[in-house]
């Protein structure tokens, strides 16, 4: 396949399967590697490590193109790409390609896409947020949340109608895309200065949910602006993450050790699911004289790897401390499913640790994992 390269990014001169090296003053050796697990009814099969297109950037964050045939991804020296799959005999995938690579003006921070059309949004370091072309990865346009400003999170809703984006200081702006003009100004933080976390539209695109970096769990009703009952307090994290059910009648929060799903017009508490304790392994008991050592997630878990939840409300998927990733239900809290790491994500001491992003494809067949060294991860589940 062919590859248009930015060229604003160094000219790459030299392609391996996971070592590509590019010269620019100096010559910058860049590593990273796209695996391929399959995974059919109760058996595992591991392929071998996918033929990777050279990129002269790593992963560090990606979302499933609405279609669930490719991702897109940003990672360092700014890139953005654009990935693409090949399906085989029994549509397999067979290979996971880099189709588009071009280089962003400004250090990304956050990522987001619409449904269709399909719209990229990218939130910057000096408070901008830009949207991109899914084919062509072009600029289209950019708005200003603020001049001292990080865009730490950003949302577009599924028709490609309205974007969302957060400011440091706790203010999210919405934009109606058609009319090119901003038409609210919320103002959520429950502490002076306090960030958002997470944004998310309903799938209707008509309310927004807002959560804080301190847990602060907001809705809004984007007809009249105004909030949807009282925030609501999910104890929640820099980590969090937060998303609609395909119903758009439950919204979900999802941290590394525990799922709090709400029903903002029906229930007033949150109703928890922590993880099963072979997926989230917890501290031995021990004698009150024997306190317990390292870290603690709360609930007695020793581990807690990121974790999703599929569309539905019905299964999630979170790492676990090998790497690999644990399949469980929901309902009945058990585990259904564990997948193989990835090669190159057993070479540290806890490769769960590593793994910071992690999301089911729309059509929930795959799951994608991405890892603070670069490394993307494909499973096929279905």
């Amino acid at each position: 396949m062919r590859i248009r390269i930015d060229k604003e990014i160094p000219q790459m001169i030299s392609t391996e399967k996971a070592n590509f090296r590019m010269r620019s003053s100096s010559t910058v050796a860049v590593r990273i590697a796209v695996f391929l697990v399959l995974f059919t009814g109760t058996s595992l099969i591991a392929a071998e490590p996918m033929p990777v297109i050279g990129q002269p950037t790593s992963v560090l964050n990606f979302v499933w193109h609405p279609h669930s045939a490719g991702l897109i991804s940003t990672g360092k020296f700014n890139g953005l790409g654009q990935w693409m799959f090949t399906v085989g005999d029994g549509n397999r995938l067979k290979a996971c390609e880099l189709n588009q690579l071009v280089r962003l003006p400004n250090h990304s921070n956050s990522l987001a896409i619409s449904g269709r059309p399909a719209l990229i949004v990218v939130g910057t370091n000096v408070g901008t947020v830009e949207l991109y072309d899914d084919q062509s990865l072009r600029l289209k346009k950019q708005f200003k949340v603020g001049p001292e400003y990080s865009v730490y999170a950003v949302a577009i809703d599924a028709h490609a109608k309205r974007v969302a984006a957060c400011g440091t200081d706790g203010t999210v702006l919405v934009w109606d895309l058609e009319a090119g003009r901003q038409i609210h100004h919320f103002k959520q933080a429950s502490r002076e200065g306090e960030r958002m976390a997470a944004l998310a539209f309903s799938p209707d695109g008509e309310s927004l949910a807002t959560l804080s970096r301190y847990g602060f769990l907001s809705l809004w009703d984007l007809s009249s602006g105004q909030r949807i009952g009282k925030a609501i307090d999910q104890s929640g994290g820099e980590e969090s993450a937060l998303k609609f059910s395909t119903s758009g009648d439950r919204i979900v929060v999802v941290e590394r050790a525990m799922i709090r799903i709400w029903h903002p017009t029906h229930e007033p508490e949150a109703h928890v699911i922590i993880p099963p304790e072979d997926v989230c392994p917890r501290h031995p008991k021990a004698e009150d004289s024997f306190p317990r050592s390292g870290p603690d997630f709360g609930n007695g878990i020793r581990f807690a790897g990121v974790t999703t939840v599929s569309s539905d409300l019905k299964r999630a998927a979170t790492v676990l401390e090998s790497g690999g990733i644990a399949i469980w239900d929901l309902a009945s809290v058990k585990t259904l499913a564990t997948l193989p790491p990835a090669e190159s994500m057993t070479k540290t001491d806890r490769p769960g640790s590593d793994v910071r992003h992690i999301a089911f494809s729309p059509d929930e067949s795959k799951i994608a994992v991405s890892t603070g060294e670069g490394v993307l991860a494909v499973w096929q589940i279905k």
